[in-house]
């Protein structure tokens, strides 16, 4: 039971930070040619970086009883390195004058 309570949580986070990269998509898409390419470079890196947390959750979720907290610690990083990729595109792009996040 507390592998899904883990699953759910860290899930929900994903969800967040692909809400977040939606809204930035539109805040890119809304704004200067340079906020547009930027996001357009930036995208497949936030692309790659949500894939590898997507895989290191399904990981978790098809690892044996005994195998999934080691690899709780993948998710951690993943998702972290996400969230910190996220964080530097919004500051990028919010540099060419677009101010929502």
């Amino acid at each position: 039971m507390i592998r899904n309570a883990y699953l759910r949580k860290v899930g929900a986070r994903l969800e967040r930070i692909d809400e977040e990269i939606d809204r930035l998509r539109t805040t890119a898409e809304a704004g200067s040619a340079e906020a547009k390419s930027l996001y357009g470079r930036q995208r497949k890196i936030l692309w790659s970086k949500a894939e590898e947390a997507r895989r290191r959750i399904e990981a978790v979720r098809n690892g044996g009883a005994a195998s999934w907290g080691p690899l709780k610690k993948g998710v951690e990083v993943a998702l972290d390195d996400l969230r910190k990729a996220v964080d530097d595109a919004v500051r990028e792009i919010r540099k060419t004058g677009s101010s929502e996040r």
